[in-house]
């Protein structure tokens, strides 16, 4: 069997990574609409100095860059998902990509029931955009992932 990590940092590294993305959707989904808005107006004024969007609450731009927002958090976790897949878990291909988007769905499925508990509102719509954010972190991954083989595969052979 061969050595999955050249050290314990990147180890480190990668679980700190999946936790925390598990850890920033299971707490937004429990925070109460107010605050998840200031916060993700917070967010834009220091990510977007210059750009005026955020100053429209509950508009539609807003809500266009919240739906972004969780293409972004779900394809952070369906990364994440395909990487945990690809270094940790040895398992039949076609079989995980169903599993990640299972649990990409099931985690979906939970965010938006704590919202509806939040005073906020769970839609149907957004574990669709949460289904697609992790289809585009499996790609990306798997994108990265290829790219990478064939970078040290020409290092090997040309260096």
């Amino acid at each position: 069997m061969r050595k999955r990590f050249k050290n314990n940092k990147t180890l480190i590294f990668f679980l700190i990574f999946g936790v925390c993305s598990l850890a920033f959707i299971i707490v937004n989904g429990l925070l109460d609409a107010n605050i998840s808005h200031r916060i993700s107006q917070t967010l834009m004024k220091v990510l977007f100095p210059n750009l005026q969007i955020y100053t429209e609450a509950y508009g539609v731009r807003e809500t266009c860059l919240r739906k972004i927002a969780h293409l972004l958090e779900y394809g952070a976790l369906g990364m994440w998902l395909w990487l945990f897949k690809l270094t940790l878990v040895r398992c039949n291909r076609n079989f995980s990509g169903w599993w990640i988007l299972s649990t990409v769905f099931l985690i979906g499925v939970l965010d938006e029931f704590l919202q509806s508990r939040s005073q906020r509102t769970g839609t149907v719509y957004d574990v669709l955009i949460d289904i697609l954010g992790g289809l585009l972190g499996m790609a990306a991954a798997i994108a990265i992932h290829k790219l990478w083989k064939r970078y040290k595969n020409r290092r090997k052979h040309h260096g």
